[in-house]
């Protein structure tokens, strides 16, 4: 059993108390169940609490939508941040059965939830669309008929730059896209894997698998704004993905194979929903041991390693913001095969 705590004294913010309380329990003979649950506190980063924007653009109101004012978008820093907090909980078991050599597995459920997390509208939202759903947000992102004194604080900004607006006096908005607490997230899901080491004539071999499950993935932007899912949507999580192995070593070589599996999903774009392909890559290993040589110095190691190796596409998806990037860049890696190779020299 595990029990911590953590106590700690900010000048901005008070106090904060962080306990974290573990369990493990070796049920049978190769059987372990364990658990946790803690808490966690993050404070703004000075660069988060800086008071003066590190931009103030004024953009004409065509770019928000049909009979949309100017309006001003404000990015930067908040000195009225809060710390963003967290509470996280997790049931796993291992199992390593005296009765078949080699083989062992785990399986390990999480959920984390998140509030007050420290970030921008523009990081969560298209700016373009804030007018859209003006009544979820609110005042916290979209601020209507701003005071004059306001507006021309924020034009007399050293890092104010006009996109277009031929007068200045008819803007009536100001959308807030600074650092806030701003947002709420609830995650949870399942982390498992397995694998098999056994010998094969002169060889050890091994197979296994891991992988993630995510069961939810929910983001709330404001208060005022419903707990929308963003799980299986492009630049955010997918519910599942895979990594398989298979290796084989006999001094001084050893080789690996791994298959990468990243689930399809939807993307929900132009009121429409649009099928993204699952997308599955093979990556190769190759090491040679140098220290077995008279005369090589000890613990040398050549690498040879390919990503990529079948030279797979990255799924296509559909993207309206930056014309001719149509792939989802978290979720797949439009480089190619990559090879790579390097000599690894260790001492004592």
């Amino acid at each position: 059993m595990e029990l911590a705590d953590r106590f700690e004294r900010y000048s901005d913010f008070g106090n904060t108390n962080n306990p974290k309380v573990g369990l493990i329990w070796r049920a049978l003979p190769g059987l372990k169940i364990r658990g946790s649950y803690g808490t966690s506190f993050v404070a703004p980063l000075l660069s988060e609490l800086n008071p003066i924007p590190s931009q103030v653009a004024a953009l004409p109101g065509s770019l928000f939508g049909v009979g949309e004012s100017a309006s001003l978008v404000v990015f930067g820093g908040n000195p009225n941040l809060k710390p963003q907090k967290s509470r996280n909980w997790a049931f796993g078991v291992d199992w390593n059965p005296k009765e078949i050599a080699g083989l062992q597995g785990y399986a390990n459920y999480y959920n984390i939830s998140y509030k007050d997390r420290i970030t921008d509208a523009g990081s969560l939202i298209n700016l373009f669309d804030v007018f859209q759903n003006e009544r979820i947000f609110g005042p916290t992102i979209v601020q209507r008929n701003p005071s004059p004194a306001y507006l021309l604080s924020l034009e007399s900004s050293p890092n104010f730059q006009n996109f277009g607006v031929s007068n200045l006096g008819a803007i009536n908005a100001v959308i807030n896209s600074r650092e806030q607490n701003l947002s709420s997230v609830g995650t949870s899901g399942i982390d498992f894997g397995t694998s098999y080491a056994f010998s094969a004539g002169f060889c050890k071999s091994e197979v296994g698998i891991d992988g993630t499950y995510i069961l939810k993935f929910n983001n709330q932007i404001t208060v005022l704004s419903p707990e929308t899912s963003f799980l299986n949507q492009p630049y955010n999580p997918i519910d599942l993905k895979l990594r398989a192995r298979a290796s084989i070593q006999r001094d001084p070589v050893s080789m690996g194979l791994f298959l990468n599996f990243i689930n399809s999903y939807r993307n929900d774009v132009s009121n429409q929903s649009i099928p993204v392909a699952s997308w599955t890559t093979l990556d190769l290993s190759a090491r040679y041991e140098f220290k077995q040589h008279p005369g090589a110095p000890n613990g040398t190691s050549l690498i040879l390693a390919v990503t990529n190796l079948m030279d797979r596409a990255p799924p296509y998806v559909a993207n309206s913001s930056v014309p001719g990037v149509n792939y989802d860049g978290v979720n797949a890696n439009s480089l190619g095969r990559f090879i790579s190779l390097q000599l690894l020299e260790r001492w004592k």
